[in-house]
């Protein structure tokens, strides 16, 4: 019966070339849908393999002017804090930051100096090794200059780029323009392509202002006449290009042209066979931007292109094969029957192997006819949308399927496909159960008869998850009172919250694409750099202070944590602390003000003490001569153990006041006291005890006493004593001495006045005796 019913069918495809037919277009569908879906999914990976390979280039050029840039600075920071900067020290400097070795590109690295037009010629005279003169002269090609001359003074290494020195840079409008820009703000500049002095090949200069002030002015203008000089670095154009990109040719193929230059030929090309996609990025090299034309190369890794040929090829040749074996048991079925089974059985195992290929890809997959009708759905695909393949073969078309969600209308936008041509859609699905998905979908037109698709395939992937991290995201940037952004590795915006508006006054589109480090103050800028380095390197980091401007121009103190880069990516909290770090300022003015305090109050208490020491002194010295005064000398001897005694007085001293005053006598009464406590020295102690009238106790024995109050009427009279106005007088001394007295039997305690009186006796007889001598008791 079941023979009977078919065998109709069966004699028609012996007959003619319907079963060829059929196998040639089930091989083709089957061919198409898996090679659609490989050339689908290497498309994408091939187009952010090439967005990734642009990144990378504008992070090369960026990252490598930035290292530049930090050269640079280190050579501003050597000018701005030394008064005088010598060659030897220029030569230092770029010799231990090992210039050439860890930084290539450099042609040369110098210092130009502002100098005014009456200083020129003595500049001139030694601008040469060794002080020799050198002639200033304008850049080659350019005209003279007029005003302040901007003259190169160092440039290392000396020996290629000796014929630099004496250039005057602002004659040519190039080099000017870069300085200018660079003193106005207070950052690295670049120049546009330039002939360089050395030979005249194409390269470009950066310069970094150096100021006469600390810190630097905050105005433009001000900046601009506060500048002293530039540190300048010389590149060959073609060299810098080709060392920061050439290395990513056969790749991809770069070309770089100047952004603000239209209609300019491109700066520079690696060269190579390029393919027709293109992507383009900018980046901002010392203030230029320039623009980054980027495409694949002769060695770009198509992702999944030489599968999908792999795949497209052996289908056809496999259909073909199945095609012709078909044709084969058409013809000659009785001979080939055993044949057509094992071909057919190589087709199942062929097709079982796409199935197996469709069930296990991770992504969703629909298959439809040309009226889109749904004719496979993988596990996937019943996963994701909560539908058996049963149930989703039943729709009448994929368009009831997109109407349970954002799809609707979908027929009319599949009815513009044509074969080879693909699109990507966002859909929102709910499922039957009532979740909500959002589903990313690529949608590939398959060859048909005609020009007409013969079906579609459907590729889908759920990024709800990842959708609804994006929103959490964008309401934590929304609400958030601090200031969040994200940032690339280089330190370039590619998001800020609202709270940076309301905090700072920057509007989001004044920031985005734009270096963080251009807001932060320059004094701060190269200490927050080096801190920064921690996040490239793997590390968070925290609470980075430092003055940040504000949109009305005024600075902002501001605290910053930054996550560690992942992608390219870091996440940065700021918050502004500009209350805090004044009130610590104020705390630490308080704190000095105390310190002052203390330490004048250390200083009143040294002065209290030297003033008592003083008064002591006072107390216990003559005030004219500086020996004891008469009661400190009877204290003295009363609490030592006097061996003997002297008594010394001035003779005619009456005469001398009279005649040439009393400040004549305040001298001779100086001089007599010096000349007393020299001869007496560690001997005895000598205090005056009258008006002309000097005492010693002695502590030696009284013999030497007695020789050494000998010496005393000796040195007294040695030399004339100057008393001013060119005057000099003889001066002599008579003297009496006692050796030390037993006290008598009706005085027992009074020893010292009895020596004493002895010696005031003796004193008096030396005077009746013709003065100028030493009588004895």
């Amino acid at each position: 019966m079941r023979r009977g019913r078919f065998g109709w069918l069966l004699r028609a495809l012996g007959r003619g070339p319907v079963l060829p037919l059929a196998v040639a277009v089930a091989g083709v569908a089957a061919t198409a849908v898996l090679a659609g879906q490989l050339r689908a999914e290497g498309a994408a990976r091939d187009r952010e393999h090439l967005d990734a390979e642009a990144a990378q280039a504008v992070q090369r050029l960026e990252g490598r002017l930035e290292a530049y840039e930090d050269v640079l600075l280190g050579g501003a920071a050597l000018f701005g804090a030394s008064e005088e900067v010598t060659a030897d020290e220029w030569r230092g400097f770029v010799e231990g930051m090992r210039v050439a070795q860890r930084y290539p590109g450099f042609r040369s690295v110098g210092y130009a100096a502002v100098v005014p037009e009456e200083e020129l010629p003595a500049f001139a005279s030694r601008l040469g090794p060794g002080g020799t003169p050198v002639e200033v002269r304008p850049v080659p090609g350019s005209g003279p200059a007029a005003g302040p001359a901007w003259v190169v003074q160092y440039v290392e290494p000396l020996e290629e780029n000796r014929g630099s020195l004496g250039v005057r840079f602002d004659s040519a409008p190039e080099q000017r323009a870069a300085a200018l820009a660079a003193a106005r703000s207070g950052s690295m500049q670049m120049t546009g392509t330039v002939p360089l002095v050395r030979d005249g090949t194409a390269g470009f200069i950066l310069f970094v202002p150096v100021y006469g002030e600390r810190p630097a002015p905050l105005e433009a203008d001000a900046r601009e006449r506060a500048v002293t000089g530039w540190v300048f670095a010389v590149f060959v154009r073609d060299e810098f290009y080709r060392t920061a990109l050439g290395m990513m040719a056969p790749g991809v193929e770069i070309t770089v042209y100047d952004d603000g230059a239209g209609g300019e030929p491109a700066l520079f090309a690696t060269g190579g066979r390029a393919g027709d996609e293109t992507v383009v990025r900018r980046a901002v090299l010392g203030g230029r931007v320039v623009r980054l034309e980027v495409r694949p190369g002769a060695a770009f890794p198509a992702s999944n292109a030489a599968l999908a040929d792999t795949v497209s090829a052996a289908g056809t040749l496999l259909t073909v094969l199945l095609a012709a074996t078909a044709w084969l048991l058409v013809t000659w079925r009785r001979r080939a029957e055993a044949l057509a089974a094992r071909r057919t059985a190589e087709l199942g195992e062929a097709l079982a192997l796409q199935r197996a290929i469709l069930d296990g890809a991770g992504l969703a997959i629909l298959a439809t006819d040309g009226q889109g009708r749904i004719t496979r759905a993988n596990p996937a695909a019943e996963a994701l949308l909560g539908l058996s393949a049963e149930e989703l073969r039943a729709l009448p078309s994929v368009e009831h399927l997109a109407a349970m969600g954002t799809g609707r209308g979908l027929a009319a936008l599949i009815a513009e496909l044509r074969p080879g041509v693909s699109i990507q859609r966002e859909w929102l699905y709910r499922r039957p159960d009532g979740e909500q998905l959002t589903i990313w979908v690529t949608i590939s037109a398959l060859p048909g008869a005609g020009e007409a698709p013969g079906g579609f395939v459907f590729i889908g992937r759920d990024v709800t998850a990842e959708r609804e991290a994006e929103r959490d995201r964008d309401r934590v940037f929304a609400y958030s009172i601090d200031m969040l952004a994200i940032v690339t590795g280089r330190g370039r915006f590619k998001r800020v919250s609202p709270a940076w508006e309301r905090t700072l006054g920057w509007k989001p589109e004044e920031l985005i694409g734009q270096s963080l480090w251009h807001f932060v103050h320059p004094d701060d800028r190269g200490e927050q750099i080096a801190r920064a380095r921690a996040v490239l390197e793997g590390r968070d980091a925290c609470d980075l202070r430092g003055r940040f401007r504000h949109a009305d121009g005024s600075w902002r103190w501001v605290s910053f944590n930054a996550s560690a880069v992942t992608d390219d990516e870091s996440y940065i909290v700021a918050r502004d602390i500009t209350d805090i770090v004044r009130a610590e300022e104020e705390m630490e003015e308080t704190m000095e003000v105390l310190r002052a305090n203390a330490v004048a109050l250390e200083e009143q208490a040294a002065e209290l003490d030297r003033l008592r020491i003083e008064a002591e002194y006072l107390a216990n010295h003559d005030a004219l001569t500086g020996a004891l005064n008469r009661r400190a000398w009877f204290h003295q001897a009363a609490t030592h153990t006097p061996t003997a005694i002297a008594i010394f007085d001035i003779d005619y001293f009456k005469k001398i006041n009279d005649t040439y005053g009393h400040p004549a006598g305040d001298v001779v009464l100086r001089e007599v006291a010096q000349r007393l406590e020299g001869a007496v020295g560690e001997a005895g102690m000598v205090g005056r005890i009258g008006g002309e009238e000097f005492a010693v106790f002695f502590t030696v024995p009284a013999a030497e006493a007695k020789e050494i109050a000998l010496r005393c009427v000796g040195e007294v009279a040695r030399e004339p004593v100057a008393i001013g106005g060119g005057q000099e007088l003889k001066v002599t001394v008579s003297g009496g001495f006692a050796p030390w007295q037993p006290a008598p039997e009706d005085r027992p305690l009074d020893a010292l006045s009895v020596t004493y009186e002895a010696a005031d006796r003796a004193l008096y007889r030396a005077k009746e005796a013709g003065r100028h001598r030493l009588a004895a008791a």
